[in-house]
């Protein structure tokens, strides 16, 4: 994930740390630890808040500057958060996760992490893991997200009713694991 005003990559790995580059000198600036298994999924919330989903079942909110962990979601999921995606217009923050569901958070910007409460919580109608998830409309937010499941099935989710409005099975023969739209 980078960030175009400062130049800076997000990155997450199954070393259980994410790390903060310098795109210009390509040098590590710092590293977050607090996971306690593989972290796969990143999302930036605005310039000094990222959250992290891992295998540990967590969200883990971050403040950049000081790289200290602010919030944590214990169990935000039964299995491993996936992918993240927040939508500033909406002011909610979406997780993906291999326990077959895809969960709507309230995150409201400029109130603590600890006030991230759960809205929504969808089953995917197939019954298989959710492992990609983007906006379907708008360039970068929006009110329905595009979810790829483990056996290539697409579902479109609408946040603000929280239901899973149009699936497709099938789509790809295996598991969908990144989705962009252009």
């Amino acid at each position: 994930m980078v960030d175009e005003s400062n130049d800076q990559l997000l990155s997450c790995s199954e070393d259980l740390t994410i790390r903060l580059w310098d795109l210009n000198t390509g040098l590590e600036i710092k590293q977050f630890k607090g996971h306690t298994n593989w972290v796969y999924s990143l999302c930036k919330v605005d310039k000094n808040l990222f959250v992290s989903g891992s295998a540990d079942d967590s969200l883990k909110f971050w403040n950049i500057t000081s790289g200290e962990c602010v919030h944590t979601i214990d169990k935000a999921h039964s299995n491993s958060v996936m992918a993240l995606l927040y939508s500033a217009s909406n002011q909610v923050l979406i997780s993906a996760s291999s326990d077959n569901t895809i969960k709507v958070w309230d995150l409201k910007m400029g109130e603590a992490a600890d006030k991230c409460t759960l809205k929504y919580t969808i089953e995917n109608p197939f019954g298989q893991s959710c492992y990609s998830i983007a906006f379907l409309d708008g360039e970068n937010d929006g009110t329905r997200v595009l979810v790829g499941d483990y056996s290539g099935n697409l579902l479109i989710v609408d946040l603000i009713t929280g239901t899973c409005i149009y699936k497709v099975e099938r789509a790809s023969f295996s598991a969908i694991n990144s989705l962009t739209i252009g």
